[in-house]
């Protein structure tokens, strides 16, 4: 079982006192050194069989570019590289589209 930096359930709501939940509409990863090849590749495949999962981002701080979204399209996930300025769709979580710094506003994370 894995546990990610982030992760966004859409359904019923969630007891206060639930330590796991086992579905997630979109998940992302803050890498390190030391973790990246872990979260990349084994905690990825296991991520991808859930059910309700719509979307995956990877995210490297002191990096120009982040991996997100990884949309399902025919049961596959396609990864995308932003930049800073870039604008983000969301249609696939069912939102509009944000721009990168928007999404990072108010954090610590460049």
């Amino acid at each position: 079982m894995y546990y990610p930096d982030v992760f966004v359930h859409c359904g019923s709501a969630v007891a206060s006192s639930a330590k796991v939940v086992h579905d997630a509409a979109l998940i992302v990863e803050v890498l390190s050194e030391s973790t990246a090849e872990i979260d990349r590749r084994e905690k990825l495949v296991a991520y991808q069989k859930l059910p309700g999962l719509r979307g995956y981002w990877d995210r490297q701080p002191g990096r120009a570019t982040r991996q997100g979204p990884r949309a399902r399209t025919s049961g596959r996930q396609q990864a995308v590289a932003y930049t800073a300025g870039d604008v983000v769709p969301a249609g696939w979580v069912g939102g509009e589209a944000i721009t990168l710094g928007k999404i990072y506003a108010g954090t610590d994370v460049a």
